[in-house]
């Protein structure tokens, strides 16, 4: 988890103060996916965050969003094995 720490701390992502509303087994369960360990790691002590890392713009939804967020963009319903947990939009192709 040291890398993913170190990326998440060079970029400023603000860690989390509070406990997570969500469980995710729950979520893992509702949408039948398990999490990577490094997102795992992202969701239980950071916020959501955007920036520029090189020539890409880079954002991590906040967990407790998340269901919300795929939803509204109807991911889950349209593609129900892709839950988009980054958005990220190359500038230079």
């Amino acid at each position: 988890m040291f890398k993913i720490q170190q990326i998440l701390d060079k970029y400023d992502f603000q860690k989390r103060t509070e406990k997570s509303k969500e469980s995710m087994e729950k979520i893992e369960s509702e949408i039948n996916f398990i999490f990577p360990e490094d997102y795992k790691f992202f969701a239980k002590n950071y916020i959501e965050n955007e920036c520029i890392i090189g020539d890409n713009f880079f954002r991590l939804w906040d967990f407790d969003e998340l269901l919300e967020i795929n939803n509204d963009y109807g991911i889950l319903k349209i593609l129900p094995i892709l839950l988009e947990l980054e958005k990220t939009e190359v500038q230079n192709l």
